[in-house]
């Protein structure tokens, strides 16, 4: 769960920076080149800095403007210690063989349980963005597109569909929405919907590293 929610809101601040052009400063560059083959712990360093230079540099016009605007400063410390926390103590029970008895494991779960539902609650405003992926151009005349899209939303896999229009034809990879529904950001190529090979279901792939 940690690193679902630390990768997801890495990439759509990477896509939103991108988007609107902003440049990462010298240290925080060469963390999201490194992200190839990046730790958790690497991972939620860039995140968190990803954060920080977007509320810094983004304003309204940034499709997920109402979600930075809702994060504080000392709250993103707050974060940024968890996640410095949970990862030293998850690298020091995942080592080379160590095992721990049934109560410390469940000792260890109740420690971090706060801070998680912390996070989950911190970066909740997130995964109130719609996220799409364009499927059927219906129509497309005089300036106006029509088409329609799978809402990428819950354990079903049956998406429900959305008929939007748009000033343009849409590229068919997964998009998340502003909240007016005015416009879409591209999260191509860390998000991909495809068919699982095993049971040939469509899935949303979230890639593990910024390429490859």
């Amino acid at each position: 769960l940690y690193k679902l929610m630390i990768r997801y809101t890495t990439f759509v601040l990477l896509a939103d920076r991108a988007d609107r052009g902003i440049n990462c400063s010298a240290d925080l560059g060469a963390l999201v080149e490194g992200l190839k083959h990046s730790s958790d712990g690497k991972w939620g360093r860039t995140c968190m800095g990803m954060i920080r230079l977007c509320r810094e540099k983004l304003g309204p016009e940034s499709v997920v403007f109402g979600f930075l605007d809702s994060l504080g400063t000392a709250e993103v410390g707050e974060l940024e210690s968890f996640s410095r926390a949970i990862v030293k103590d998850r690298d020091f029970r995942q080592g080379h063989g160590y095992v721990e008895d049934a109560t410390q494991y469940q000792g260890a779960f109740e420690t971090y349980l706060p801070g998680i539902k912390r996070l989950l609650g911190t970066l909740a405003p997130l995964a109130k963005y719609p996220l799409i992926r364009p499927v059927q151009v219906l129509q497309h005349c005089e300036g106006e597109c029509v088409f329609d899209s799978k809402v990428l939303v819950g354990a079903d896999t049956i998406f429900e569909p959305w008929r939007m229009h748009s000033n343009c034809v849409p590229e068919l990879v997964c998009q998340l929405v502003s909240v007016d529904g005015k416009r879409r950001l591209s999260l191509h190529p860390w998000l991909h919907l495809d068919r699982c090979e095993t049971c040939q279901r469509e899935m949303v792939f979230l890639f593990h590293a910024v390429s490859g």
